[in-house]
């Protein structure tokens, strides 16, 4: 099985706030309903055909080839089919219960993309335990009539990339998410619609050359022939791409060669001189 191992850097949506929490209890019950309500790919959901264009958010990126598709053909949590098309990359990714179809033309599945794909129909990729555990011992500032919520706060940009740490930002007006970020997930959201009992944001931007995808269609799910969710279907890659998510830590671990030695003590001898392993 081929494997991609990428360093990635996440998505909350959130209804009316205060302008002020009293209580930590209040931002965590606050949380846990903004999320539900505008995630599509969870139990509940109808089920539903989605597609979105996207392309560089800053004319100076245009020259950068991130342009495409991404379409969505969702029955449930374990049955669903996405097809990601960009000028590099192309794939047709099938799951049926613990089963996995995937053809990729191309042996790469670029980050920014396979964030984009995910952050459309996911906002927040933490199981929600861990994420209103995040949120009760979150650092939150009030600016210019948004709420940032920072958990683990970084000493630097390159420690955004740590374990554990991500953040959000909510319009205080609204209550719904502005941008977030995380291990393996980013997201900026404007031009929020109802899909029947969700909110869902027809703009999301994501990635470091940031890249915005604009939903243009969200339906029920209409007729999928038998063959759709087939994990028969001729022409399965043999060996499909699997995306690995590593904190910082862990990838240097995999980088550095070997243990460091470990020095015995020093028993009795000369204070000074040179030292060698044997």
């Amino acid at each position: 099985m081929r494997r991609i191992v990428r360093l990635a850097a996440a998505t909350v949506c959130l209804v009316p706030l205060c302008a002020i929490y009293a209580h930590t209890e209040d931002l965590t019950k606050l949380a846990k309903k903004a999320v539900e309500s505008c995630t599509l790919d969870q139990p509940g959901t109808q089920p539903f055909h989605l597609k979105a264009e996207y392309a560089p958010s800053r004319e100076r990126d245009n020259a950068s080839n991130r342009t495409g598709e991404i379409e969505i053909w969702w029955e449930s949590p374990t049955k669903w089919r996405r097809e990601v098309r960009s000028p590099d990359f192309h794939q047709i990714l099938i799951v049926n219960g613990e089963q996995q179809w995937q053809k990729n033309d191309g042996d790469y599945f670029p980050e920014w993309l396979r964030e984009l794909a995910v952050a459309i129909v996911r906002p927040v990729s933490l199981p929600m335990d861990v994420l209103l555990q995040r949120v009760k011992t979150a650092e939150v500032r009030h600016l210019m009539g948004q709420t940032n919520i920072n958990w683990d706060p970084s000493s630097g940009p390159g420690d955004a990339q740590s374990k554990g740490k991500g953040y959000l930002a909510l319009m205080d007006q609204t209550g719904r998410l502005f941008y977030t970020g995380g291990l393996g997930w980013s997201g900026q959201y404007h031009d929020y619609k109802k899909f029947h009992d969700r909110m869902v944001a027809y703009t999301v931007a994501s990635g470091y050359v940031e890249v915005t995808a604009k939903v243009s269609v969200l339906e029920d799910l209409g007729f999928t022939p038998s063959e759709f969710f087939d994990m028969s279907t001729p022409g399965a890659d043999a060996q499909p791409i699997e995306t690995v998510v590593l904190d910082e830590d862990e990838l240097r671990k995999n980088l550095l060669p070997g243990k460091p030695i470990a020095w015995p003590a020093l028993a009795d001898g000369p204070l000074e001189g040179m030292v060698g392993p044997r």
